[in-house]
């Protein structure tokens, strides 16, 4: 150690002073040995997956659905846009002053998703295509027995928000607001698809009236069903199904005992038992 300071200590500083010195110089020293021990591995960025990424997403959402009612089902893979979409590049006339356009409520603000529908020369007709965007969004959306607010609930997470580029734009004054317009057209969306054309009758070739076998709950009643008579299943026949006309002997008329289905409606007309002895709709034109 005396021979160390010795060499260290050429100006002649006290033992005391060398050997702090000495002793500092063999800390740093073993500091810098022990660092050069240590061997560093670089940090492996692994490339991104779009898989997992959208895997997670999905998981996520659907947990997220859970807490919506009438929401079953959510993922970004099967994601439907309106079929009313066209080229904007090719088809766009700056002659037709009403510009339609239609948002996706999925991808809320983002202009990305944006698509263009048409222009149209009048408001109206730019209306009427609105319209037509959100009545084929409700009833992408729709999905049996669900409730109008449940529908609507399902709009505003999923569907399509039509709405038009006025060259005489008024804030005050929206030509077409699908989130106004989208609880009336909700309700006659599932009306439309609650109707007993969807759920069992089929239209005959040959007279154009309906038959089958419908479930109540799907019809119109002038009083509301009480209890299961929803679930009652009510036979529907056509008039090929009919008898004769008692007075002409050519015409048919619905048999009696039977029942006629109203399309304008969506009710149901019975027919009594002496209906039989009713005339055909010609020969009572006839009798007037």
């Amino acid at each position: 150690m005396k021979k160390l300071i010795a060499l260290i200590n050429p100006r002649g500083k006290t033992v005391k002073q060398a050997a702090a010195e000495v002793q500092e110089a063999l800390r740093l020293d073993a500091i810098r040995q022990k660092e050069s021990e240590i061997v560093f591995v670089p940090k492996m960025v692994p490339q991104n997956d779009p898989a997992p990424i959208v895997d997670e997403w999905d998981t996520l959402m659907k947990s997220v659905a859970k807490a919506v009612p009438g929401i079953h089902m959510l993922t970004t893979k099967k994601y439907h846009r309106t079929t009313q979409a066209i080229d904007e590049l090719d088809t766009k006339d700056d002659r037709k002053p009403f510009k339609v356009y239609c948002d996706d409520m999925f991808h809320y603000m983002d202009e990305s998703a944006r698509l263009y529908i048409g222009s149209f020369e009048t408001l109206e007709e730019a209306k009427e295509k609105c319209a037509e965007v959100l009545v084929e969004s409700l009833f992408n959306l729709y999905e049996p027995d669900i409730s109008e607010e449940d529908l609507v609930k399902k709009w505003w997470a999923f569907g399509e928000d039509p709405w038009i580029l006025d060259p005489n734009h008024n804030p005050e004054d929206i030509p077409f607001s699908a989130y106004k317009e989208v609880p009336a057209f909700a309700k006659g969306a599932i009306e439309h698809e609650m109707s007993a054309k969807q759920h069992g009758l089929v239209k005959c070739e040959v007279c154009g009236e309906y038959k089958g076998k419908v479930q109540s709950k799907y019809l119109n009643w002038a009083t509301p069903l009480e209890g299961d008579e929803g679930e009652e299943f009510i036979d529907v026949t056509c008039i090929c199904e009919g008898i004769p006309c008692a007075k002409c002997k050519k015409n048919k008329i619905h048999r009696p005992i039977s029942n006629s289905y109203n399309e304008e409606d969506n009710s149901i007309s019975h027919a009594p038992y002496f209906a039989g002895m009713m005339p055909c709709s010609e020969c009572k034109e006839k009798e007037l």
